[in-house]
């Protein structure tokens, strides 16, 4: 069996848990003092077991874990409106064996919590999971957006990159330019929503 075909079941599976990784990537912060787990309770999640860097919970009513093909190692975290509030990290990494016989799945996952609004910095050309060049991707102009969960609600302008990827500048140039667009969109969703940044904040209204 290939190891993407044992990702695929690995994730499946995880997708169907009622399971909450302990650890989180963004933001960061909340892996202090156990911020992570105030939180999951503050939401409506009743925490039943913390064993092998998973909360096992009783999710609220309505929340649900949904893998999204062809995004292999990431499951959405969806609330009871289908609204994406966190994207989970999840790598099978092999078995751990008693013997000979296997006695549990190795992965390594992640949550990141998402808040309602949300800025987002890209190519406009999409990348192509599947595709042998994403040269056209990487070549295409640049464009800061801010999202209402999946609904874009501000756009900046597209800016066209002088250089190409692989010259000697084209790095320095993506993050200024990322930097610019990132703080055109931040100044927008900063005057209407001041408290963007703070993932509990405006889901109910």
């Amino acid at each position: 069996m290939s190891k993407e075909t044992k990702q695929l079941r690995a994730i499946k599976s995880f997708a169907k848990e009622k399971t909450i990784p302990v650890i989180v990537g963004q933001p960061e912060k909340l892996n202090e003092q156990g911020y992570n787990k105030m939180l999951l309770e503050e939401l409506g999640f009743k925490i039943t077991l913390d064993a092998g860097g998973l909360f096992y919970c009783d999710f609220p009513k309505g929340w649900k874990k949904q893998w999204s093909s062809p995004l292999l190692e990431w499951v959405y975290l969806l609330d009871d409106l289908g609204r994406k509030r966190a994207a989970i990290f999840f790598k099978f990494m092999g078995y751990m064996y008693e013997g000979k016989r296997k006695a549990q799945i190795k992965y390594s996952t992640h949550i990141n919590w998402m808040g309602r609004y949300r800025i987002v910095v890209d190519h406009v050309v999409p990348f192509r999971i599947k595709a042998k060049d994403n040269s056209e991707h990487y070549n295409s102009a640049l464009c800061g957006i801010v999202v209402d969960d999946d609904k874009v609600i501000f756009s900046t302008t597209e800016y066209k990159l002088l250089t190409k990827q692989g010259d000697e500048l084209y790095e320095t140039e993506m993050r200024e330019l990322r930097s610019k667009l990132y703080s055109e969109c931040e100044s927008w969703v900063r005057e209407k929503y001041p408290q963007y940044d703070v993932i509990t904040k405006y889901w109910n209204e």
